[in-house]
C-alpha cells in the first residue's frame, strides 16, 4: 500500500504559546479551521489525549463533517491526531495528521504532516485544504487582538 503524505511548512509571526492555543481552544479553532466558504455550524474540541475533535461545516448546497481524536500532545510542542471524513465517497479511512511548533527568533515553525491518506486525490484535497487553512490561520495570528 502507498502512502500518500501532506507536508506544510510555515513561519508564523506568532509564540509557539498563541499557535498551540490556536490549535486548542474551540473558539479559536473554529475561527480559522473552516474555509471562508463554509460555516463551523458545530466544533468540538477536547484537547487531551484520548479527547476528540468534531467539526462541522455548512455552506449553501454542502455539508462537511471532520473527526477524530488526539493521539499524542506536548504542549506548545506537538499535536497528533486521527482524521477522518463522515459520508464521503473518496476520503476512506483514517489517516494522521502530526503538528510541531518549533520556536524561531521570527515566530514559530509549524510543521503538518498528514499521513495515510487513501490515493491522489485525497492527496491533492488535503493538499489544498491544508494551504487554505494554515493561510487563514496565519492572517488571524497576525492580529494578536483576535487570539
Amino acid at each position: 500500500m502507498t502512502d500518500f503524505v501532506v507536508e506544510e511548512e510555515r513561519l508564523i509571526a506568532a509564540s509557539p504559546e498563541r499557535v498551540y492555543a490556536a490549535w486548542t481552544q474551540p473558539a479559536t479553532f473554529a475561527a480559522w479551521f473552516v474555509p471562508e466558504a463554509l460555516d463551523a455550524t458545530k466544533v468540538i474540541l477536547d484537547a487531551q489525549i484520548g479527547g476528540e475533535f468534531r467539526v462541522e461545516m455548512t455552506g449553501p448546497e454542502d455539508r462537511y463533517v471532520v473527526y477524530g481524536a488526539f493521539t499524542r500532545i506536548e504542549a506548545n510542542r506537538r499535536l497528533e491526531f486521527t482524521w477522518q471524513w463522515e459520508e464521503s465517497s473518496v476520503e476512506k479511512g483514517v489517516s494522521l495528521v502530526t503538528v510541531t511548533l518549533t520556536p524561531e527568533a521570527s515566530g514559530t515553525r509549524l510543521h503538518l504532516t498528514h499521513q495515510q491518506l487513501a490515493n491522489e486525490v485525497s492527496q491533492d484535497r488535503h493538499r489544498s485544504g491544508w494551504s487554505t487553512l494554515l493561510g487563514r490561520l496565519e492572517s488571524l495570528l497576525q492580529n494578536p487582538k483576535e487570539t
